[in-house]
């Protein structure tokens, strides 16, 4: 169900309240806190079956554990391991693994790091020169394979109780036995929301678990007022625009919900508004020379502006790791037709060098 802006500040606002049955059922129900029951309620225009749908988004069920490690056996890694997980259902949503031999980690880089943070050291890590990829995919082999739903739920139970060490030692059998070493491991964790951890599931996930998570996550559909950053000498015109283009724009959506989710996105610090890039979902001229752009924030969460045709907006860039594998998958067609060629022309040769004649 799509909810629009208007609605949402109509109906939202008085609808849910501290002392409102609603929420109480919703929070029994769901087990959410009393200000997601609310947020979600206002989102869901006091619609309580709506509301434990987007109730689902605000949920902070979503565990991201990071870890860093030192090996003190023959091998002596290095290295960084981050798992993201759904603590409800036991899924794993992304595994990544960065291990050097006897090289050096990013000073600064500990498991309090910020998560978004840490996610992009991994990935840095893991393409650099220094990163061993095999031993690295070996450990990521193992620790997905073992990863199973009562592991997660009991890392995510630990970690909602503080309970540090006994979460340490839990995680670090299950390396320990993956890297065939001891380990001195530390680890952080944090608990995010699934509009949280959308872009970080989108932008490195198979377009198969793409398709997965999406088809779960949007049966419920909340859409957000946005403004496009405004570039007149190198943004692109919005009639240019289509769908897979990525644009930066704020999320000015002034509801009590709409700030909260922009916070969450990233798109709020503090009382100022901070542009996020978010690709284009969908483009609708609307006459008048105005164009209707929506675009997709994280799962179930979509923004909409509308401007004018001949006004140009600041494009972002897409998720590195995207480009990547687009980029990838001409070269490796390219490589097959050469081994083809080659292997046709040895058979040529063989052939001909075997005549009788």
């Amino acid at each position: 169900m799509a909810v629009d802006q208007e609605h949402i500040e109509k109906k939202g606002k008085g609808n849910a309240s501290p002392a409102d049955p609603k929420a109480r059922v919703l929070m029994d129900a769901s087990g959410c806190s009393e200000e997601e029951a609310l947020l979600a309620l206002e989102g869901a225009g006091g619609d309580i079956h709506e509301a434990i749908k987007l109730v689902d988004l605000l949920a902070r069920d979503i565990l991201v554990l990071k870890a860093r490690l030192e090996g003190h056996g023959p091998g002596r890694w290095k290295g960084l391991v981050l798992v993201v997980g759904d603590t409800r259902n036991g899924r794993l949503h992304y595994l990544r693994t960065a291990l050097v031999h006897g090289g050096a980690l990013e000073g600064g880089l500990t498991p309090a790091t910020a998560w978004r943070v840490f996610c992009e050291s991994v990935d840095r890590m893991r393409d650099s020169r220094e990163c061993n990829r095999k031993v690295s995919e070996e450990l990521e082999y193992y620790l997905t394979g073992n990863l199973e739903p009562w592991r997660l739920d009991e890392w995510g139970r630990l970690a909602r109780q503080e309970q540090v060490a006994e979460l340490t030692q839990a995680v670090r059998r299950v390396i320990e036995e993956g890297a065939d070493e001891t380990l001195t491991l530390e680890i952080g964790t944090e608990l995010i929301t699934r509009v949280q951890a959308g872009p970080l599931i989108e932008e490195r996930t198979a377009a198969r678990e793409r398709g997965k998570e999406e088809q779960e996550n949007e049966s419920f559909s909340l859409y957000l007022a946005c403004e496009p950053v405004i570039d007149p000498l190198h943004g692109r015109r919005a009639a240019e625009l289509v769908p897979g283009n990525y644009l930066r724009v704020k999320v000015v959506d002034n509801s009590q919900l709409g700030s909260y989710l922009a916070s969450l996105l990233g798109g709020r610090e503090g009382a100022h508004l901070v542009p996020i890039t978010a690709p284009v979902q969908a483009v609708e001229q609307l006459g008048s020379g105005r164009y209707r752009v929506e675009l997709r924030l994280a799962p179930g969460v979509f923004g909409q502006t509308i401007v004018e045709g001949e006004v140009r907006i600041e494009v972002g860039q897409e998720p590195p790791r995207q480009a990547e594998e687009r980029r990838t998958l001409p070269v490796a067609g390219l490589a097959m037709a050469v081994l083809v060629i080659v292997f046709v022309i040895f058979l040529l040769v063989w052939v001909g060098g075997n005549k009788p004649w």
